[in-house]
């Protein structure tokens, strides 16, 4: 049986663990919940992924041969059966607020009140075990150095990052800046709740994309995080869901900014460029790896220039040093084979041959993203060539530049304040696109200039002041060459050399 208390307990257990043991027909798995204050965010896990969990006084009544958890609590030995502990996060590293000790190896989460301890405990670094000699030493025949398992399958679905990033909507030069936030006052949300959104709007929206990752836990603490960010989720913030989606988000990212959370840690362990905005030291052992990391790593300053700090921080070598392998060991067999071995042996059944660990599936974004479509553009020009930069604009404020919304944009306010509509998702007829820019217009008062495409490399424009244009251009350009023609003052005609292409736009009446 596994059992849980929250999501981040049971996603690791449904994902990671319950895998190694499909095809054994010897097994009967079920799940259940234990009671904590996160119970919550579990029975919302379970509902999601339709799982038939049993209430905790069930197990009691009725218990498994063999509880296995992800959560350290000695709750779980009320169930009267043996008890096999994995971890869930990025090594043992942070103190527990209940006991003596750090999360997962404190004494009082490991020890039951009639001195039981786990029948298999395992660890997933040297740095565990060091700690464990510390906080639970008599527990420590019971333990064995497995690695991790999380870690093993971001090893493995390295290789499926060109389809994450697709899955994600990123081409391949644009730069993935992937936000992650661990829960509690020290956290990068706490501090600097409105990073997310800033980073957003700062970074050219051509050659950056910004995801935020959330900790389940911020749900308890400080509301649903896809209602707080919900202007900028249908403005091109990428959020995933919470199960499998960090996971295959970070290994698209071209950059983490993070804290004192799992995320930053296994980002700079892969080598991903990270720095930090917050890191609760007091949090830690100075000696754990965790600590470690966080002098190593770059500080980011939220009231900076956050445009000069990513791209610095996308060209920036890895952080290497040996808290990595401390916390995260990498033996051969790996993980999956030892901790399925492992418990196998607890069992005291023949282990047969087994399947490996799947990597990642492509991640999906939250129902509530959608492409970013209001956007404020700034504009260079010398001569006949220019430069065209966008930046995403949910709210319509006023800024540098000029305010652009797509028809597909929900934003009211963003569209009333537009300084142009464009329609170019796909072609209508010369006659219809020039029917559509005249609507266009009326339905949007402030706005100077509706652009419609007619085929891939030609636009209908219809002007606020009765003028209608056709413009020449490359597909992609189709959204930069109204913010062009803008800047350069709405002449009657002119060609300019835009973004690596030519935009040309010749006035029709």
């Amino acid at each position: 049986m596994f059992a849980g208390g929250s999501l981040q307990a049971l996603n690791r257990l449904y994902y990671d663990v319950e895998p190694l043991f499909a095809g054994d027909r010897r097994l009967l798995i079920r799940y259940a919940l234990f009671h904590t204050e996160r119970q919550a965010s579990g029975r919302r896990f379970s509902r999601q992924r339709d799982i038939d969990w049993l209430d905790w006084d069930s197990v009691t009544t009725d218990p498994p041969d063999l509880l296995v958890s992800s959560g350290a609590t000695n709750t779980l030995y009320e169930a009267g059966c043996d008890v096999a502990l994995v971890p869930h996060g990025a090594g043992h590293n942070r103190f527990t607020p209940y006991f003596e000790g750090v999360a997962g190896l404190a004494r009082g989460q490991l020890r039951s009140d009639d001195g039981r301890l786990p029948a298999f405990l395992a660890l997933p670094g040297p740095a565990s075990a060091e700690r464990l000699r510390i906080d639970c030493p008599e527990a420590l025949p019971f333990a064995e150095i497995t690695g991790d398992l999380c870690f093993e399958r971001l090893r493995l679905s390295t290789r499926m990052r060109r389809e994450y990033r697709r899955a994600l909507g990123l081409d391949p030069d644009r730069r993935l800046v992937l936000v992650a936030s661990t829960w509690l006052g020290r956290s990068l949300f706490a501090h600097h709740p409105s990073l997310p959104e800033r980073l957003l709007a700062a970074l050219p929206m051509d050659d950056y994309a910004v995801a935020f990752v959330p900790h389940p836990n911020i749900l308890a603490v400080h509301g649903g995080m896809e209602s707080l960010f919900r202007r900028q989720l249908e403005n091109g913030l990428i959020m995933v869901d919470p199960g499998e989606g960090w996971r295959a988000a970070l290994l698209a990212a071209d950059c983490v900014v993070g804290d004192h959370g799992s995320i930053g840690f296994y980002g700079a362990a892969l080598g991903i460029p990270t720095a930090v905005a917050a890191f609760g030291f007091e949090e830690m052992p100075p000696e754990s790896p965790l600590a470690a990391f966080g002098r190593l790593a770059p500080a980011f300053h939220a009231a900076g220039d956050l445009f000069g700090q990513i791209e610095r921080l996308c060209d920036a070598d890895p952080i290497r040093d040996e808290c990595f392998s401390q916390a995260l060991a990498e033996p051969d067999p790996g993980p999956s084979r030892r901790l399925r071995a492992g418990l196998y042996r607890t069992l005291s059944l023949d282990e047969p041959a087994g399947p490996d660990p799947r990597m990642f599936p492509p991640p999906t974004p939250v129902p509530h993203w959608r492409p970013t479509s209001a956007w404020r553009a700034e504009v260079e020009i010398d001569g006949g060539d220019a430069v065209c930069r966008r930046f995403p604009s949910d709210d319509g404020r006023r800024g540098p530049g000029h305010l652009v919304a797509d028809v597909r944009c929900l934003d009211v306010s963003a569209r009333d304040r537009a300084d142009a509509i464009v329609r170019h998702h796909d072609a209508l007829s010369d006659g219809e696109a020039q029917q559509e820019g005249l609507l266009l217009l009326d339905e949007h008062p402030f706005a100077q200039v509706a652009s419609v495409r007619t085929d891939p490399e030609a636009l209908a424009w219809a002007c606020a002041d009765g003028r209608r244009f056709r413009t020449v251009c490359d597909p992609e350009l189709a959204d930069a060459a109204v913010s062009v023609w803008f800047a350069a003052g709405r002449p009657d005609s002119g060609e300019w050399h835009v973004n690596g292409g030519t935009v040309s736009v010749h006035r029709i009446r």
